[in-house]
């Protein structure tokens, strides 16, 4: 589990990445990132929470960035 200071979680559950804004506020554009800093996945999500899959990534560390919230991720096969 990852939390931002303002309160942007990233839960790993199976094969996807549950994220969710406990102010309450849209995720907003999200950006998932490799530790070399590629572009993994992206999206437009207009709620507080969402799911994205993340299978094909593999295990390994992230970068997780929801509107200006970034967060570090890791996640485990």
């Amino acid at each position: 589990t990852s939390f931002s200071p303002s309160g942007l979680s990233a839960v790993q559950q199976g094969t996807s990445l549950q994220l969710q804004r406990i102010d309450g506020q849209p995720l907003g554009n999200v950006e998932l990132f490799d530790v070399q800093g590629r572009l993994c996945f992206q999206t437009s999500v207009q709620a507080n929470s969402a799911s994205i899959p993340v299978a094909e990534f593999g295990s390994g560390i992230f970068m997780l960035r929801a509107g200006r919230e970034v967060v570090r991720v890791v996640l485990a096969r």
